[in-house]
């Protein structure tokens, strides 16, 4: 199992991309019968792989800011590791596929109109704490792994936000509902992958820091 997980690792990016391509394609030739909040929901998960492209690889690092803000003396690889990242974003991405395919309607809207900015709030947090950490060694900015995306992420959530709601805003039981199973989506996706796959002693740890192993060598010194 270890062997196939490993091989699985190295090229579990590349074919994200494809399954960003293929929708890409699907957002392109349906796009005049597609409505507001499906050609919202089919950008997100596009743009999808992009986000962690940049997490992961260009400039990559996230997994030391995410793993450094939960305390952890092993940063490398706990509680965050390449295989539940890895789950993570994948589980992510079939959702947004399986949304598309039986039909975007408001609470999936929210879903990911809640995951954008959650996104912009989490990159902030990260950046300011890597900012106060690595500041007198030479960081001047909150960029972290991810911030660029999150970023477009937010703005895309906003422009929708600002040209659809105003004459389109959902009832307050639909909102109450998207929040409600958001908050069980993302405990299926994001919290029990972590807490079943976490462990000191994994296999799967992630091979650099990336974009932080300038600051952390400066660190030393």
């Amino acid at each position: 199992m270890f062997k196939l997980i490993s091989a699985w690792l190295k090229i579990w990016i590349p074919i994200l991309f494809v399954m960003g391509i293929g929708i890409l394609l699907y957002l392109i030739t349906n796009w005049t019968t597609l409505d507001a909040g499906s050609r919202f929901v089919a950008i997100i998960y596009v743009m999808l792989p992009l986000h962690c492209l940049e997490e992961w690889r260009f400039p990559g690092g996230f997994h030391y800011n995410y793993n450094m803000l939960r305390r952890s003396q092993q940063p490398d690889r706990y509680p965050m590791n390449q295989f539940s990242d890895m789950l993570t974003i994948m589980l992510a991405e079939l959702i947004g596929i399986v949304c598309l395919f039986y039909g975007v309607n408001q609470i999936i809207v929210i879903w990911n109109l809640i995951f954008c900015f959650f996104e912009m709030i989490g990159h902030l947090i990260f950046g300011f704490s890597m900012y106060r950490r690595f500041r007198t060694v030479g960081k001047r900015t909150i960029y972290n792994p991810g911030f660029a995306t999150a970023v477009v992420f937010t703005l895309h959530a906003l422009y929708y936000v600002l040209i659809q709601y105003p004459t389109n805003l959902p009832s307050l039981p639909i909102i109450i509902l998207a929040i409600i199973s958001g908050i069980v989506l993302v405990s299926s996706v994001v919290l029990i992958p972590e807490q079943l796959f976490k462990s000191k002693e994994t296999p799967y740890p992630f091979d650099s820091n990336r974009y932080y192993e300038k600051y952390i060598a400066r660190e030393k010194n």
